[in-house]
């Protein structure tokens, strides 16, 4: 089980709004990430033996494709983030991000 608070650059991809006993079904997920928005989420995997609450700024990745449902405890929401996959890009954007954030007001960054 990975969660926690978060540690991946991801991409917001869509944000769910969640109520009480309406769990959504979601299959074939491995590898998306569900992000706590508000409220607490509850997670179950099926095959592991715990379930999962998320808070907000909270994450959980999907580690494999087996039927996994959510829910908000009352009302809550959560965002999937589908991750950067290729780590040489993600090392690049950061590395442009560090050189923007020490340019001179007034200066520019062009990326081609």
């Amino acid at each position: 089980m990975k969660l926690g608070a978060p540690r991946t650059p991801s991409r917001p991809w869509l944000e769910l709004q969640l109520h009480d006993n309406q769990p959504l079904r979601l299959e074939h997920a491995r590898g998306l990430t569900l992000r706590g928005v508000a409220g607490q989420v509850w997670i179950t995997l099926a095959g592991e033996a715990e379930d999962i609450f998320l808070m907000p700024g909270e994450e959980y990745e999907i580690p494999r494709n087996a039927l996994l449902l959510i829910e908000g405890i009352g009302e809550a929401s959560v965002a999937l983030l589908r991750p950067v996959r290729y780590p040489w890009l993600r090392a690049l954007l950061a590395q442009r991000r560090e050189r923007a954030a020490t340019l001179t007001p007034g200066w520019s960054l062009q990326c081609n």
